[in-house]
């Protein structure tokens, strides 16, 4: 598994100590060692500051686009601002409709009202994705979500190829490069293919479902594909969350909502068809009143 240094602590510290550690990378997990080899980790209380603004908008990802499903091919009708301008933020905070834009070095401007996709971009003005979480109100109707535990040892799908195991699309890792061995692979020519896995806590709604799609080759394959929620653990037989997908970016990660919430043991992705099904990773979300009161910590289960 990749992973970066972050920072170093002193060797000894204080009870009820607070220490800052700046780390400015890029990453989803944080694990905490001990080097020494007969002291253990104490787990420690934990807070993460992300990146933001002095508007207070928080860095999302460095390097991606955001887009809607509809403005991610040659028409950009759906960005509610898609031009030049050096006060983009400025321009966000002042359309009630805008939750995220684009910034990048050449002055260039996207804002837009969702993100259902953001994906490797290909420019070399070095675009940052920020989301505007100062325009959530008491008032939205939009949950805030929380992702669940994936239960490794239940991922399944239709068949495999090219050693493309149905738990390399929940360990963690968000590389879209197949060849980096993060990413699921079904036969070719088995007819519609499918993957599932199981997420903790079991007695929650099913509110948006995120993957990350190949980077490296082969989007076209994923044409028509659909995400699923039920008690089976054949996604085909389930609850359809969402619509119908067409081919995404490639590399793209995409955010589907389920609405209504769907309920169900099991979350999978359906590709009709003979293509292969490849993904390189699944998170599941439920909203996070639903998760608390549902007492079960968070935590990745083998």
């Amino acid at each position: 598994e990749t992973s970066h240094t972050c920072g170093m602590v002193p060797s000894t510290l204080e009870a009820g100590t607070a220490v800052l550690v700046k780390c400015e990378r890029e990453g989803r997990f944080i694990r905490i060692t001990c080097m020494h080899p007969k002291r253990r980790v104490v787990p420690p209380a934990v807070e993460v500051w992300a990146p933001a603004t002095a508007l207070g908008s928080v860095r999302s990802s460095v390097g991606r686009e955001c887009c809607s499903k509809k403005s991610c091919g040659p028409s950009h009708q759906t960005y509610l601002f898609n031009g030049y301008n050096l006060n983009c933020e400025a321009i966000c905070m002042e359309d009630i409709r805008c939750k995220w834009f684009t910034v990048f070095r050449s002055g260039w401007c996207q804002t837009a009202a969702n993100c259902d996709m953001d994906f490797p971009s290909i420019s070399v003005q070095g675009p940052v994705t920020f989301a505007r979480l100062a325009n959530r109100t008491k008032a939205s109707t939009t949950p805030l979500l929380t992702p669940l535990a994936p239960v490794l040892s239940s991922a399944r799908q239709s068949s495999k190829d090219w050693g493309g195991a149905p738990d390399r699309a929940i360990d963690g890792k968000w590389d879209s490069n197949f060849w980096a061995r993060t990413c699921t692979h079904t036969n070719a020519g088995t007819p519609d293919a499918w993957w599932s896995t199981e997420f903790l806590p079991l007695n929650v709604p099913i509110h948006m479902v995120r993957l990350q799609v190949r980077g490296d080759c082969c989007s076209e394959r994923m044409t028509d594909w659909e995400v699923r929620v039920g008690n089976d653990e054949n996604p085909w037989q389930n609850m359809v969350c969402g619509t119908k997908q067409n081919e995404p970016k490639t590399g793209g990660r995409i955010d589907i909502h389920c609405s209504p919430p769907l309920y169900g043991r099991f979350v999978g992705i359906v590709l009709p068809g003979n293509e292969p099904l490849t993904l390189c990773e699944v998170e599941a979300f439920t909203s996070t009143d639903a998760f608390e009161s549902s007492r079960i910590p968070l935590q990745r289960l083998k």
